[in-house]
C-alpha cells in the first residue's frame, strides 16, 4: 500500500488516542521508522501489522480499527490536498462515490503498484443508498 494509508493511520491514532499510543503501536508492530512517505509504496504486511498492533494496544477489534480509519480517511484526504481531486469527480457526495472507481483508475496511471478497492453505489430511494466495497486484499 502507499504510504498515504500509513500516514493516515498514524494521524488517526495520534489525534484520537495520543502520541504515546502510536509509539506503543509501532513497537508492537516492530516498525522502526514511522516516517512514511505518501507516494512511496510499502508492502501490505506493514499496514496489516499496524492494524493488528492498533487492535491490541487500543483494545479494539481489527474491524473497528478499520471502521475508525475509514471515517478518519474521508476527512483526512479532504484536509491534506486530495479534496480538490475528489471535487473533480462529482459536485455532490453520492456522485463522488459513484466515481471513486474512475478516480482510482486515473490515480493508478501515476501509482504503478496501486491495487485500489472497487466500489458500487446502490440507491435505495431518494434519501439513502448502500456503498459496497470490494478489495482483493484479504481482510479489507
Amino acid at each position: 500500500m502507499y504510504g498515504m494509508i500509513n500516514v493516515a493511520i498514524k494521524g488517526l491514532v495520534e489525534e484520537k488516542f495520543g502520541k504515546q499510543s502510536w509509539v506503543d503501536i509501532c513497537e508492537e508492530a516492530k516498525i522502526d521508522n514511522d516516517d512514511f512517505k505518501d507516494l512511496q509504496y510499502y508492502p501490505d504486511h506493514v499496514t496489516y501489522q499496524l492494524v493488528a498492533a492498533a487492535s491490541k494496544i487500543l483494545s479494539l477489534k481489527p474491524e473497528l480499527v478499520l471502521k475508525e480509519f475509514g471515517t478518519y480517511w474521508v476527512q483526512h484526504t479532504a484536509n491534506t490536498g486530495y479534496g480538490p481531486i475528489m471535487n473533480l469527480f462529482g459536485g455532490d457526495f453520492v456522485t463522488c462515490l459513484k466515481n471513486l472507481n474512475n478516480m482510482h483508475a486515473r490515480m493508478g496511471l501515476n501509482l504503478p503498484n496501486l491495487k485500489p478497492p472497487r466500489f458500487e453505489v446502490i440507491e435505495k430511494d431518494g434519501n439513502s443508498f448502500i456503498l459496497e466495497y470490494y478489495s482483493t486484499r484479504k481482510g479489507l
